[in-house]
């Protein structure tokens, strides 16, 4: 066995049951594998275990037989687990550290391995103040400056914006063209990496293997099964690009034909609701840092406003300013035609509600149940409604058999659930959500939209960050987008993608109908 396990078992000490039960299963050198399957199957405990994390660095009780990479690259989740310096340089170099790089080399090869994932940042710029996907580079420079035998990577474009997944995509690509390179990767978002994975392993809810094959073949053969384990399959797969725009007929082509003549159908009947939120020549920033300025808008009560651009324009920073939790640096906000440094705390979190990108941020209580329990109790929920809503979100997000759990025992994606079940319970009027996607599965994905979509309807306006573009397109009645220190458009996210040229240097690519648009040369409804 080169890599890999047999008959392994993996249970973490806060856990009653095992995450990884009875598995089996060999990497050979130069492989390049995608790990498919439902959010909290596993999937990232098997990447730390065959890294050889787990039990060396994670504490966890590990059964059965493991053969772990001997020099192992991993790129987490999060990046901020393995950054251990301070500035972007020092991180850096430890890497080069490990391999008693001199001193005389290391310049060169810090700004060689930064321009290699392309992060355009001073060696002396502090870890701290990167955005999420700067972060994500700065990691994976790091991991890549080690030169390990087999690369680990968990889900490592979720955090960049469209146009850098397509690049960091690329990037993977090229690395993957050395034959001896292993390569073990778990992504939803994957349709970029089919032209150079060589094998996908498909798990089940319980993390068993369900499939394990040449990618393009496993996919093609068990499409139903993968929807049914909520996996995203890719959108153009089987057809070609040349086969869509040169037909009609083509069932990618009539769907998307259909969607742009409804868009525009929506924008001419989109109505305006009154204001509820409000900006007058805003300054926003991170400890006194400006980072975008002379921000004027208006929120409508009904709204549901995507902010979108480039990894490190300013988004999270503007929706915590918006939501009182960083100050503002000049300028007014105003919430409901009171501006927001005159309402009181308990008042003004009692009508908003905010999902953070890390959701560790908003836990407090000590099980995933009373974490939903506590939302609904400070919203005066009352108890017969409280526990139909919690039983039922506890189903609809997969949470049920998880409920008397930490909320820090879970794994990223169930994390990222709980924080937005604690938010829709709480059905406030205005919801900021920071990447309320990162990290799901396409069907734990599509019970989230289902939600918020549900939760707008009743008349909840959303403000959301996302990179996802076929969510701005399919959800958004308004897009904000944020470049140069600015808010450079603010309309509909329709007009945009049909008018707009080049969305790449927004740090955004075409959702699918717009790129088919622009492909095909056509008039939407002709």
């Amino acid at each position: 066995m080169d890599i890999g396990c047999n008959k392994a078992s993996v249970r973490f000490e806060e856990n009653e049951h095992q995450t990884l039960e009875n598995l089996s299963l060999s990497v050979k050198k130069g492989e390049k594998i995608l790990l498919l399957g439902p959010s909290g199957c596993g999937k990232s405990t098997l990447l730390a275990t065959l890294a050889g994390i787990i039990p060396k660095s994670i504490e966890a009780e590990v059964v059965g037989e493991v053969a772990a990479a001997r020099q192992a690259g991993f790129l987490f989740q999060n990046p901020n687990e393995q950054f251990c310096m301070q500035t972007v340089g020092e991180e850096v170099a430890f890497s080069l550290e490990n391999r008693a790089i001199s001193f005389f080399e290391m310049e060169a090869l810090i700004d060689h391995f930064l321009q290699l994932v392309g992060l355009d940042e001073k060696k002396e710029t502090l870890i701290h103040e990167l955005s999420g996907g700067m972060k994500q580079r700065l990691a994976l420079a790091c991991i890549l400056a080690l030169q390990p035998d087999v690369l680990f990577l968990d889900e490592p474009t979720a955090q960049l914006d469209p146009l850098g997944r397509r690049e960091f995509a690329q990037l993977l690509g090229e690395i993957a063209r050395d034959a001896n390179q292993t390569m073990v990767v778990v992504e939803h978002d994957y349709e970029e990496y089919l032209d150079w994975l060589t094998r996908v392993i498909i798990f089940d809810r319980n993390g068993r293997i369900r499939y394990d094959g040449v990618p393009k073949q496993v996919l093609q053969t068990y499409r139903e099964e993968c929807l049914q384990l909520g996996i995203r399959l890719p959108t153009l797969f089987p057809f070609s690009w040349e086969e869509i725009v040169t037909s009609r007929k083509n069932p990618l082509a009539k769907n998307w034909n259909t969607f742009l003549s409804e868009k525009e159908k929506q924008e001419k009947n989109q109505e305006t609701g009154e204001s509820i939120f409000t900006s007058k020549k805003a300054i926003v920033g991170y400890k006194n840092k400006r980072i975008l300025s002379d921000l004027s808008f208006t929120v409508h009560r009904g709204d549901w406003i995507v902010i979108a651009g480039e990894n490190g324009a300013g988004k999270s920073t503007l929706i915590k300013s918006m939501a009182h939790l960083e100050p503002l640096l000049a300028g007014e906000f105003y919430f409901l035609n009171k501006n927001i440094k005159k309402w009181r705390d308990r008042s003004f979190y009692s009508q908003i509600g905010f999902v953070f990108q890390n959701p560790e941020n908003q836990f407090v209580m000590n099980s995933v149940l009373e974490e939903i329990v506590l939302s609904g109790e400070k919203m005066k929920v009352k108890n017969e409604q409280l526990v139909k809503c919690v039983d039922e979100i506890l189903r609809a997000f997969h949470l049920v058999h998880k409920k008397n759990l930490h909320p820090f025992s879970l794994s990223f994606g169930e994390k990222r659930r709980l924080s937005i079940a604690t938010m829709l319970i709480s059905q406030p009027d205005l919801l900021f959500l920071d990447e309320p996607t990162f990290g799901q599965d396409y069907q734990n994905e599509q019970e989230i939209f289902r939600y918020l979509k549900q939760l707008h309807q009743e008349g909840t306006t959303i403000i959301m960050i996302s990179h996802d573009v076929e969510a701005i397109a399919k959800y958004a009645s308004r897009l904000f987008v944020l470049h140069h220190g600015g808010l450079v458009y603010d309309g509909s996210p329709h007009t945009f993608f049909s008018k707009c040229e080049s969305p790449e240097k927004f740090g955004l690519t075409f959702p699918l109908a717009y790129e088919y648009l622009q492909k095909a040369g056509r008039s939407i409804g002709k």
